[in-house]
């Protein structure tokens, strides 16, 4: 009888999960293979590598079911990059149609879904200071018009919300969430114009007051920059208010510092939260930091039942491998930094008679690390070809152990230059637009030592750079 009883709850407690699901079915433009989802809540970091993925149907659509208890908001991004967010509530049915590379929405929470979007727009209008010079505040340094221009944006979303037919709670908690953009958004300006040294009293009285934000509140924690505003936050105060200098930081240890000084305003969940997104954010940008490890290993110490353990540990691993790989390799071969080096053409010289594949690349640059990855197929479908592969860093001289490290961590096979300061200003300035250069970028150099093919195919379109290569060959 009792075992009867157990299976009968059992069915129940399915039964009203299966009545909990909340339906999204999303109508994709173009063909996307899959589409990527995660929480937004304190429970997950907001770093799309930890994402889950859902494949699409035959029919090209998605179907994603999730067990809801709460109102909760979903962040979803598309093969094609396209983030929005959904709302998401019990056995809700919303529907998604991708067009104009734009979201559309129908279903239950239709409205709830317009307000998310209007709230994204936002987001990009704060976000937009840091990389557009179009920017209406960009040129504004005038402290009474920028917060003139700031505070009647917010007063207008929030007005916005309070006119649609949405909870309390749910304006309640995306007015916190609209806090922190604008928030950040000031952080953003303070430091332009702390680098253009254009910072006045007025507007050192007003950064007291905006560094006065409260970290410790829940709802602010679904804040998708939130590890990054409190990092703006600790490097604001630390170099504008108290003046510090950027050499008495060691650069080795940037993450110890910025934990210390989290620790010294946050507790509990938020010191938790905080501490991983800190370490997250270093394997996210794949920085290799030494002093990660160690931080990871304080983590554990100080909350050894933290869900985040699982997700941290595994990739712990590379870094402590990274630091101690053995720099021997016969197929590695290291040039000396030659200071002497003018460009491109001098640099591959000593190749003269052959054909050289370049790869420019830096330490920093994530992207550049993910095409490492095919370097060795590459090479095996090459290897009658007799190929050069020539990798230059334009890592500054003080980053030389770190891209030593790294090329033997991904046994890149091959020549390996750090650009020197003459040899970098000429490849910026030949090879880039406007001081800017792109990277991770691919050059294919022909027998005679000039380029042939200056953006060649990258390594992870395999067809593609045997294809060049040959053609190449055979001028």
């Amino acid at each position: 009888m009792k075992r009867l009883y157990y299976i009968l709850f059992c069915l129940l407690f399915f039964c009203q999960l299966r009545g909990q699901q909340a339906t999204l079915i999303i109508i994709p433009e173009k063909e996307n293979k899959e589409i990527s989802y995660q929480f937004s809540d304190s429970e997950h970091l907001p770093f799309y590598t930890l994402f889950q993925t859902k494949q699409a149907e035959p029919d090209g659509v998605f179907h994603i079911s999730l067990p809801v208890q709460q109102p909760v908001v979903l962040n979803l991004l598309t093969e094609d990059r396209l983030s929005f967010r959904v709302y998401l509530t019990k056995d809700s049915h919303d529907t998604i149609r991708i067009r104009n590379n734009q979201p559309f929405f129908s279903g239950t929470n239709t409205i709830y879904n317009q307000c998310l979007q209007e709230i994204q727009k936002t987001e990009e209008y704060c976000h937009s200071i840091s990389y557009s010079k179009h920017h209406e505040l960009h040129a504004v340094d005038s402290l009474k018009e920028f917060t003139q221009i700031v505070n009647n944006k917010q007063a207008e979303l929030i007005t916005f919300l309070k006119g649609q037919n949405v909870s309390s709670d749910f304006i309640h908690n995306q007015s916190h969430i609209i806090n922190c953009m604008f928030t950040h958004l000031f952080y953003k300006k303070i430091l332009n114009l702390y680098n253009n040294r254009k910072i006045t009293d007025e507007w050192l009285k007003e950064i007291k007051k905006q560094l006065s934000f409260d970290f410790q509140e829940g709802a602010n924690l679904c804040y998708s920059e939130y590890e990054r505003m409190l990092y703006m936050n600790t490097t604001i105060n630390y170099f504008i208010i108290e003046k510090h200098s950027p050499q008495d930081i060691d650069r080795d240890k940037i993450n110890t510092f910025l934990l210390n000084e989290y620790k010294k305003k946050r507790t509990g969940k938020y010191l938790e939260y905080a501490w991983a997104s800190l370490i997250y954010n270093d394997i996210f940008q794949r920085d290799f930091s030494e002093d990660i490890p160690s931080l990871y290993d304080q983590f554990c110490s100080e909350f050894p039942q933290s869900e985040f353990i699982g997700i941290l540990s595994p990739e712990i691993e590379k870094i402590r491998q990274f630091h101690h790989i053995p720099e021997t390799s016969n197929n590695i071969t290291i040039l000396p930094t030659d200071t002497i080096l003018k460009n491109l053409e001098e640099a591959v010289h000593p190749f003269i008679g052959k054909i050289v594949y370049i790869d420019l690349w830096g330490t920093w640059c994530g992207p550049c690390q993910k095409m490492f990855a095919y370097s060795k197929a590459l090479k095996n479908a090459t290897k009658e070809m007799d190929i050069i592969y020539l990798y230059i860093s334009l890592d500054r001289p003080e980053n030389r152990d770190k891209w030593k490290k790294m090329v033997y961590y991904y046994k890149l096979e091959g020549y390996h230059l750090q650009a020197g300061i003459t040899l970098a200003k000429s490849l910026y300035a030949s090879l880039g637009n406007k001081g800017m250069l792109a990277i991770p970028q691919f050059i294919i150099i022909g027998k005679d030592g000039k380029i042939a093919i200056e953006k060649a195919a990258a390594p992870d379109n395999l067809e593609k750079v045997v294809e060049q290569l040959k053609q190449v060959s055979n001028e």
